[in-house]
């Protein structure tokens, strides 16, 4: 289809893919993202196997998102034959639902001046995101003998004022909005 793909790992070894249409002229390079993962196969019957049932298409990730990364492929290609102005970059992305390893390892690669996250949204258009932190917080202690607690540190104890700490935190939060 006139496209180039490379592929590229994330930190963790797991793949990510990049699908680049024809660069034409000096125009603007449009990113489309979305990723390869899915959350567990749960309960689902099949899951891997997709199937019709009615006039809806079932199984793990049908959705979420591998519908929208078929759509970015075509636009990718469609761009490409059409000669438009710039560039359209796919980018296939590992870890969405973790720590987005896959975009982080993707972005040393590639630049743009913008980019649509294929998201399923039910046609609500978000223009910008809240964002996420992954946090890891340790409370050390020391282990005493249930007749001795005076010779330990209870580190339950210790993470009491941590998780008050982070309810006030996200009370704060609460009612805040970007402008966008």
């Amino acid at each position: 289809n006139g496209l180039t793909a490379e592929t590229i790992l994330s930190a963790d070894g797991r793949p990510n893919v990049i699908v680049r249409s024809r660069r034409t002229g000096d125009g603007p390079t449009l990113m489309l993202c979305g990723h390869l993962d899915t959350v567990g196969l749960g309960a689902m019957e099949r899951p891997l196997e997709p199937r019709i049932d009615g006039d809806r298409l079932v199984g793990r990730g049908a959705y979420d998102m591998k519908a929208a990364l078929a759509a970015t492929l075509v636009a990718c290609r469609d761009a490409s034959r059409a000669g438009v102005n710039g560039q359209v970059i796919v980018a296939a992305v590992a870890d969405e639902e973790h720590a987005s390893l896959g975009i982080q390892a993707v972005l040393e690669h590639i630049t743009a001046d913008a980019a649509i996250i294929t998201e399923p949204t039910e046609l609500a258009i978000g223009i910008a995101h809240r964002g996420f932190a992954w946090v890891e917080i340790e409370v050390l202690g020391k282990a005493a003998h249930g007749s001795r607690p005076h010779l330990g540190v209870d580190a339950i104890f210790r993470t009491g004022p941590v998780i008050a700490a982070l309810e006030a935190h996200n009370a704060g939060l609460q009612g805040t909005a970007h402008p966008l």
